[in-house]
């Protein structure tokens, strides 16, 4: 075939292609085959003022490392060999509910990294202990005091006094569970720096969303802050300006002696994500240096990135833990505590890890744990082990954004699901991004085909997709040279990308929770977006849930999804009514 014919087979004859022989025929074999996939900047780093230092008894332990490095076979190569427990059904989705019937312990691979669940389904039978690290002692700590409040004695005019502040926490949709300041109506009510300020603006953000809102007064104030909000909802941000600023304004004798500001995340892509925002959000400019630790990149890079220095560290539990272990960097001067999605840590089994590294911080550091639930493993983790907490929740706990609005269509067979799509894809990619979400990787291979034999420019993800490659789709599809892409459940936790205005559920979940985090990629940072989800006659079960869910949350029941349930409307059989429905349409 020529090359031509490849880019009209797969709908990428419009886009450049930059790229070496072997990152070509990477994109070829997905069929991303002339897409320009740059590697990312590396990030530029502060200058530290600090003098030369002694030998660093890491070096030993780098050159072994480097050694090493053309001897260790390859993540995939170590999985390849492993029997799937799961033949074709993606462990995404199955993965949670397999570990917890069982009683299995969180996986790990031989470095003691964090696998995507598709890897952990995959190496179930090496699974190891990870060995947890010993809590320091009191003496270990910094002493340094440090500043938490910078609310209380910023002189400004924008004081809400108790009433102001309840009216607007009912006009937004806020509770709050502890004493804070109120909410703000804008970013200029917040009391952060001009120059933070100045950066929020250039970024784009009008108004604060109502997490935004409450939490960022909440953590200026000084507060341990429990923040429970829906997944698109501005989290991110909600924590990151109040620790840029609370970072800026601490004494920095030492930057290589570890960081002040410490966020956990429990997937290596949400990590990447919250880095990137922290970055956009101003800690360069003024002067802090971030750095990311996650498990699938080399460990004596970061090693040597921590020994350059950082004010603020962002990583998945069982990276940082390892770190630790190997000297890379401590946490004794860490003031900031952030544990995002920390409902999800606790599912994926790092509830022993989050305990550990509590137990290298310092106690009087000040804590933010963000969560789509407050269930009660997480509700144990908040008692025992933050104090005095001010828990602030946006409209209920574990329901959808209100700015998704949720379609739900019945078809009659495959055939009309796949005509359906046809008919209506070309219109959703003129609004935005598009997700399709779907429950097997069998399915995600056959849509994805389909699509690129209709010059469909498309991208796929699922339990089978390496690494590097999911990287780059995903850099693809933030870029939007690529509008279209198929996954399995993989990319409905962490995935932030405000282009995405419609998500398509063309294979159903395995339950609710795994809907909303689905269609939560969507209507994010108030944004509208549009959830659509396929039923057939086999989907009755969910439809049942999703009835449930949409009655619990006193939200219309769409008529489609009634139908489905009770087989008929108006004494007439379901397939016969939609035939009318569709006459009438």
């Amino acid at each position: 075939m020529t090359e031509q014919n490849t880019k009209k087979k797969f709908g990428f004859s419009g886009f450049r292609l930059e790229k070496s022989g072997s990152q070509v025929q990477r994109a070829e074999k997905f069929g991303v085959h002339s897409v320009l996939v740059e590697k990312e900047a590396t990030t530029q780093r502060v200058n530290d003022n600090d003098g030369p230092t002694e030998t660093d008894p890491l070096d030993a332990f780098m050159e072994a490392l480097e050694k090493q490095q053309d001897t260790h076979a390859t993540k995939k190569e170590r999985l390849a060999s492993e029997e799937l427990l799961v033949e074709d059904e993606d462990p995404v989705a199955s993965y949670l509910d397999y570990r917890d019937k069982r009683a299995l312990e969180p996986i790990k691979d031989t470095e003691n990294e964090e696998l995507s669940e598709e890897e952990e389904m995959e190496t179930l039978k090496k699974r190891k202990t990870i060995d947890n690290l010993e809590p320091l002692e009191s003496q270990s700590f910094s002493n340094q005091p440090f500043r938490k409040d910078f609310w209380s004695d910023t002189s400004t005019r924008f004081d809400s006094t108790e009433q102001t502040s309840k009216l607007k926490r009912i006009e937004k949709n806020i509770k709050v569970l502890g004493e804070c300041p109120g909410p703000i109506d804008s970013f200029s009510e917040s009391r952060l720096p001009g120059t933070l300020l100045g950066v929020i603006k250039e970024v784009g953000y009008d108004q604060p969303t109502p997490i935004q809102a409450q939490a960022i007064p909440a953590i200026l104030y000084g507060c341990n802050v429990i923040g429970i909000a829906q997944t698109g909802s501005g989290k991110t941000a909600a924590y990151a300006l109040p620790m840029i600023r609370h970072v800026w304004a601490q004494p920095r004798p030492k930057r290589r002696q570890g960081p002040l500001a410490l966020v956990t995340a429990p997937t290596r892509e949400l990590a990447q994500q919250i880095a990137s925002e922290v970055r956009k959000l101003g800690a360069s400019k003024f002067g802090l240096r971030v750095v990311l630790t996650v498990g699938g990149d080399p460990k004596y890079e970061q090693i040597k990135a921590l020994r350059e220095g950082l004010d603020i560290l962002v990583g998945t539990p069982g990276r940082i833990i390892d770190l630790i272990k190997s000297k890379g960097c401590n946490l004794q001067q860490v003031t900031f505590l952030v544990l995002d999605e920390a409902d999800r840590m606790l599912d994926l089994g790092f509830e022993p890890q989050v305990r550990s590294i509590l137990g290298q911080i310092r106690p009087d550091r000040q804590v933010c744990l963000f969560s789509a639930t407050f269930r009660n493993r997480v509700q144990q983790l908040v008692r025992e082990t933050i104090a005095e907490t001010v828990r602030i929740t946006i409209g209920e706990a574990g329901s959808a954004n209100d700015d998704i609005e949720q379609v739900v269509k019945f078809v009659s067979s495959e055939e009309e699901k796949i005509s359906w799509l046809n008919q209506h894809l070309p219109h959703f990619l003129e609004q935005g991004n598009v997700i399709i979400f779907v429950a097997t990787r069998a399915s995600c291979a056959s849509l994805t085909n389909q699509l690129r034999l209709q010059n469909i420019a498309t991208c796929a993800i699922h339990g089978e997709t390496s690494q590097e490659d999911r990287d780059g789709f995903l850099k693809l599809f933030r870029s939007g040279d690529v509008r279209l892409l198929v996954s399995t459940d993989l990319a409905s936790r962490g995935l932030d990308i405000e282009q995405i205005h419609t998500v398509i559920n063309y294979e159903t979940p395995k339950n609710i929770e795994w809907y909303i985090h689905r269609i939560g990629r969507t209507g994010r940072a108030g944004r509208k977006g549009t959830a659509y989800t396929l039923l057939t006659g086999k989907d009755k079960t969910f439809a049942r849930e999703l009835a449930k869910y949409f009655r619990g949350r006193k939200q219309t029941i769409p008529d489609e999804l009634e139908r489905l349930i009770h087989g008929s409307r108006n004494g007439m059989p379901l397939q016969a009514f939609q035939k009318a429905q569709d006459t009438d349409d």
